[in-house]
């Protein structure tokens, strides 16, 4: 059979429509995915042949580069993909500038180079790969999401990866990472000069980077200028979730006040810090007049609050942005030393933060 001359009309549309299949079984085809069967296989490479379709010459090219070409690994996807939590999926639904600044930085740089974004949820205490990995539908990884160290591992082995946010542990893997040594030195050494001399700190039990690095410059902190710590014990990991939060909180804000040596400031995530600041106001608590609050990783949400949340901007559009263009040079150069970028950010003043009360 003589094959068509391909023109500008013969698109992978006509193709799916001509061999009754659907556009992604059809890009499945061509990119020599184990999924479709050989029936299916052999009635898209006949539409094909008989229209002449060709695909675009650039996204060819990239199809290509998988695996420094190992031709024993199924070709390229030409798609990327985001693996979130059920907190990303919360905060892109109300644009937290947190999660959603990050996968718009994702996205822009993956359009860019021609590449798709497949965006997919992870349960953080499921051992269950991602469907996505399973079955080859995407060349490599954003993960933004905590996850046991087995899948990580795992994934990490599988195919490449880059993770934000969050460190690789023992294995090799590039990462993105905000500086929150100096975030948290910043918003204590903005505390300590409104006189602030006993500040808690809110933290949940999971041991991200941002916890681990928080509480160490956080005791760091005091034991340079003298100080303890945590005297009553308000800095200890707390185990929440979703279906806890609003109870964890309202118990926090009830142990500052209940505190012995009462703190009067507060370093927190900004989503913790919001939740706290409104159970203290409730229970009687004026702030910044009587209790300061500073979040470590601004988020619109914050700037709604009543008091606005002084916060540290973590530039999470250029982060996410950062984490394709590593994952892009991955592709590219498969060999290459893992990398990690570590970003910083600055503090917003606003409302909820002012000089410690001269009676505490």
């Amino acid at each position: 059979m003589t094959p068509s001359a391909p023109t500008p009309s013969s698109t992978i549309r006509q193709v799916s429509r001509m061999a009754g299949v659907s556009p992604t079984t059809v890009s499945r085809v061509l990119n020599n995915s184990p999924i479709p069967t050989e029936a299916t296989r052999r009635r898209v490479l006949e539409a094909v042949q008989k229209m002449g379709y060709q695909p675009d010459p650039q996204l060819s090219a990239s199809l290509k580069r998988r695996k420094g070409g190992d031709v024993s690994k199924p070709a390229a996807t030409g798609t990327v993909g985001y693996l979130g939590s059920r907190l990303a999926q919360a905060g892109l639904q109300i644009n937290d500038g947190y999660y959603s600044a990050a996968l718009t930085g994702i996205h822009d740089v993956l359009q860019a180079r021609q590449y798709h974004l497949l965006w997919t949820l992870h349960d953080v205490n499921s051992l269950e790969v991602p469907a996505p990995v399973v079955d080859h539908r995407v060349d490599g990884l954003v993960i933004q999401t905590g996850m046991a160290d087995e899948l990580r591992r795992l994934l990490i082995q599988r195919l490449p990866v880059v993770l934000l946010d969050r460190t690789p542990g023992d294995e090799q893997a590039d990462c993105v990472l905000m500086n929150y040594e100096r975030a948290m030195r910043t918003q204590l050494n903005y505390l300590w000069q409104l006189g602030h001399r006993r500040v808690a700190y809110f933290r949940d039990a999971v041991p991200t980077y941002a916890n681990v690095v928080g509480f160490r410059v956080f005791q760091a902190f005091f034991a340079e200028h003298g100080l303890p710590a945590d005297p009553d014990g308000l800095c200890r990991a707390r185990d929440i979730s979703p279906a806890t939060n609003d109870q964890v909180l309202a118990e926090y804000a009830r142990d500052i006040l209940a505190a012995p040596s009462r703190p009067t400031a507060l370093v927190s995530m900004n989503f913790y810090a919001a939740g706290i600041m409104a159970n203290l106001m409730a229970l009687g608590l004026r702030v910044p007049e009587q209790f300061s609050i500073a979040g470590l990783n601004d988020q619109n949400s914050g700037q709604m609050t009543h008091p606005a949340l002084t916060s540290y901007f973590v530039p999470m559009r250029v982060m996410g942005a950062a984490a394709a263009e590593l994952l892009l040079e991955r592709f590219d150069q498969p060999g290459r030393p893992c990398r990690q970028v570590m970003l910083d950010g600055h503090s917003i003043e606003r409302a909820s933060c002012g000089q410690a009360p001269v009676t505490a």
